[in-house]
């Protein structure tokens, strides 16, 4: 199924580790937001993670499920942030 996974995380290490953590699962699409095409094992497997990396007192993160249906009608107004950010690496080698 396919999950929308965003993070709030106050600390620059906790924020990288959760970063980091979540690539391994699917495409960032925003700063602190992934699109992933997860199974039921991984979105416990980054719950499971994420309570170990936050501090709730201070940090969240939210897991939001997507139908196939509502997956193919959204809506990209601009460019996402990995492929700003490839962009900006192909600038910066010139």
């Amino acid at each position: 199924m396919f999950y929308l996974v965003t993070y709030d995380v106050a600390k620059d290490r906790r924020r990288k580790k959760m970063s980091d953590f979540l690539l391994e699962y699917g495409v960032r699409v925003q700063y602190s937001v992934f699109e992933c095409d997860l199974t039921e094992k991984d979105v416990q497997a980054i719950m499971k993670k994420a309570e170990e990396l936050i501090d709730p007192a201070t940090d969240s993160v939210l897991i939001y499920p997507l139908c196939k249906n509502c997956v193919g009608k959204r809506i990209r107004i601009g460019t996402t942030y990995t492929l700003v950010k490839v962009k900006k690496d192909l600038l910066d080698l010139m």
